[in-house]
């Protein structure tokens, strides 16, 4: 008889700037609030996590299969489950807190040849209700839009483990975790126009409709580190949108910017060659800077992005020096 268990978590959060329209002015004016990053680790108290309002929903699986001796699944099951952070509305005098829905979770089982597939969606519904129409011709109505995530671990015979983000909605941001509590993705798009005016409860798992996740790997500390720099200069910084097919640096152009990727994917091209794809956190043209002044590469849209530029003078030049090594180290991988 042979056990294998392991672990996933999801954690959903509103980053800075993610909101538009009139839905970011109570952000704007200190009512609401966005999100700090969460950390790259997540201790083992998901629930205080949570509770403390550092994030707006949390999914956590844990699942487990026995196997027989002959690679047959015998039993399986998970445990975890979805869990909802309060929202935080500041009126100056008073800080309210108010309650999100939580919605039950949808589990389903899927048996391969030798493996067995566990999947688990969590979410609900935020604790700000919108003004927002609640089918394609319904009436306006104050009701939040559904926020959720759907993940998959598959568990083999052999011991093999695996795990996945399947779906999730367009907003807010959604960061992966692995069994170790390491980060290991996040999704790479967010989409709050959509969200809050397209996607109805029909539009959702529990009115049997998914959404596929595209998902990204997540940044080095050291692009964090500059991001958050960046994102909290003196200067509000000036978002730029690109659509898909679109450049953003040209490779042989003079340059004294670098960028930070703040939401969707981009591809790195060198020579006419593709060395690397990033998503959101990635900071990128460092190189301009530190050798002859001009961009060494293209970077081109795949999805809809969001990008800031910085000039280089307010970053360490030693810090510039690593971000180029580390981008160096990873264009050599075969992408």
């Amino acid at each position: 008889m042979t056990r294998v268990e392991t672990a996933f978590t999801s954690i959903s959060w509103i980053p800075s700037e993610a909101m538009t329209g009139l839905m970011r002015l109570p952000m704007d004016a200190g009512i609401g609030r966005y999100d700090e990053p969460p950390p790259d680790r997540l201790d083992d108290d998901l629930e205080a996590f949570v509770a403390a309002g550092r994030c707006r929903f949390a999914n956590h699986l844990v699942a487990w299969a026995e196997f027989d001796d002959a690679g047959g699944l015998v039993d399986c099951g998970v445990s975890g489950g979805g869990m909802v952070a309060p929202t935080e509305v500041d009126l100056r005098a008073i800080t309210l807190k108010v309650p999100a829905i939580a919605f039950p979770e949808i589990r389903s089982t899927e048996e391969g040849d030798g493996s067995v597939t566990l999947v688990q969606t969590a979410g609900g519904r935020t604790g700000a209700p919108l003004p927002r129409r609640t089918g394609s011709v319904g009436r306006p109505r104050l009701r939040s839009p559904t926020a959720w995530t759907t993940l998959a671990i598959t568990l083999g015979a052999d011991g093999s483990v695996s795990a996945e983000g399947r779906g999730a909605s367009a907003f807010p941001r959604h960061w992966f975790y692995g069994a170790d509590g390491a980060l290991v993705g996040k999704s790479a798009t967010i989409d709050f126009g959509q969200w809050t005016s397209g996607m109805h409860d029909q539009d959702t798992p529990w009115g049997d409709s998914e959404r596929a996740l595209l998902a990204s790997t997540p940044e080095s500390e050291l692009e964090r580190e500059l991001s958050t720099a960046i994102m909290r200069g003196t200067r509000r910084p000036s978002i730029r949108r690109f659509s898909p097919g679109d450049e953003l640096m040209v490779e042989g152009q003079p340059a004294d910017s670098l960028g930070l990727l703040i939401d969707g994917m981009v591809e790195i091209d060198v020579d006419g060659r593709v060395v690397a794809e990033c998503g959101p956190g990635c900071v990128i043209g460092e190189r301009a800077f530190l050798e002859d002044g001009r961009r060494t590469a293209t970077v081109r849209a795949l999805t809809p992005v969001k990008f800031v530029e910085a000039t280089v003078e307010a970053f360490d030049r030693g810090d510039l020096e690593q971000l180029r090594t580390m981008h160096r180290r990873e264009h050599d991988e075969p992408s």
